[in-house]
């Protein structure tokens, strides 16, 4: 899972807390620069709505990732600086996650592109044939 929105329903309401000004005092994030504008929150926000249509919908599908009742194998990979995917969104699945990987530095942009020429402390592909490798023998 590369920067997974793995709780919708609480991504939907870090992105309320962003429209309404109060992201950090809400508790979803420490860094002001680290939440999206009130525009940016409200464009990403209809478009998740758009496909959720409720906070029920999204409850229910936090419980059916959550459940682990497959126990797959995961490993999650962030960026430690993601407005889209803030902490707050992907700590419940990094607690329970096989392995985890966080990009100092980065953002929502490790989904887009990956830069394979970077060393391997600031690209995570080795993380991710290190994973693979391990558990497909």
């Amino acid at each position: 899972l590369i920067c997974p929105v793995a709780d919708p329903y609480k991504r939907a309401s870090y992105l309320r807390s962003c429209i309404n000004g109060t992201a950090i005092d809400d508790g979803h994030c420490i860094d002001p620069d680290g939440v999206h504008t009130v525009e940016k929150a409200r464009f990403i926000l209809e478009k998740q709505m758009s496909y959720w249509e409720s906070d029920e919908n999204m409850v229910e599908a936090v419980e059916v990732v959550t459940n682990r009742k497959h126990n797959v194998p995961t490993l999650v990979v962030v960026g430690s600086k993601d407005k889209n995917v803030p902490s707050c969104v992907t700590e419940d699945v990094r607690s329970w996650a096989t392995r985890t990987v966080i990009i100092g530095g980065k953002g929502h942009e490790l989904c887009i592109d990956i830069d394979e020429t970077l060393d391997e402390y600031q690209c995570y592909m080795p993380d991710v044939e290190r994973f693979l490798n391990h558990f497909l023998k």
